[in-house]
């Protein structure tokens, strides 16, 4: 998993139980199961540095998450945006999809034209985190 900080995409963040999840926004995550629990490791690093065994099965996201997901989620949990949920700072503003207005406590967001379907990016590791619990937990 990818530290504090880390730049994620969602779809890795989605690993939540099996079947499809949705929430009170109406957000619809389609889930694939990974199973073999308890498989192998690479060895290919030393037997010191293993990688990729999982002692669990567990499901992941089908697709990516869509900036009208993300702003599904921001607009219920960020009209504060106390947590630092949307991003900002992005070094590439024309890849972003998801416009802030308004002010703290009144924030709401929108999404900009034809982005609706595409992938939500230039989210933190925190912020990947809390969208996949509120998911779960909303």
């Amino acid at each position: 998993m990818n530290p504090p900080g880390t730049l994620v995409s969602l779809a890795a963040a989605a690993c939540i139980a099996a079947g499809i999840l949705s929430v009170q926004a109406e957000i619809a995550i389609d889930l694939i199961p990974v199973r073999n629990a308890g498989n192998l490791a690479d060895q290919s690093y030393g037997t010191n540095r293993p990688f990729g065994s999982v002692a669990y099965d567990f499901s992941i996201g089908k697709y990516e998450v869509t900036n009208a997901q993300y702003a599904a989620f921001l607009n219920t949990v960020a009209s504060t945006d106390a947590y630092s949920l949307y991003p900002a700072t992005i070094k590439y503003p024309l890849t972003r999809g998801i416009l802030q207005s308004g002010s703290p406590g009144n924030y709401t967001y929108s999404i900009v034209e034809n982005m609706a379907d595409k992938p939500a990016n230039n989210m933190t590791w925190f912020s990947a985190a809390r969208f996949v619990n509120w998911l779960a937990n909303g």
